[in-house]
């Protein structure tokens, strides 16, 4: 594991991070908390971080991201074509849920319900 201080997004750019006003834990570049306290992060994609990294051969993910998680999943083009591939995503809500679906099938996943709020995929 390697702890990166950036935001996983669909391409490269600084973003705003709305911190939870009561936990740091739900912070989202989604969700727009009223009270939140904003912080200017680096957003990269999976892709560039994994080939910067040299990882070519990851066959597990988990994305739980307060919302921006299609955000990651279009910024894992190539990671996503591995064949291999595992991935364990909780999703927030239940439109992003729907469209992660959607995208995940349309790329030739199976996905399964792990709970209310998660889904495993696999090929």
């Amino acid at each position: 594991m390697v702890p990166l201080n950036i935001a996983l997004l669909d391409k490269e750019g600084i973003v705003a991070l709305y911190r939870h006003p009561k936990t740091g834990s739900k912070s989202s570049i989604i969700f727009k908390y009223s009270d939140a306290k904003i912080l200017k992060v680096k957003g990269r994609t999976l892709d560039n971080v994994l080939n910067e990294l040299k990882i070519c051969n990851a066959q597990w993910i988990k994305i739980d991201a307060e919302g921006a998680e299609m955000l990651i999943l279009k910024g894992a083009e190539k990671l996503l074509n591995n064949k291999d591939i595992n991935i364990i995503l909780q999703t927030h809500d239940e439109l992003i849920d729907k469209e992660i679906r959607c995208y995940l099938k349309s790329k030739g996943f199976k996905v399964l319900n792990i709970d209310h709020e998660g889904l495993y995929a696999y090929r």
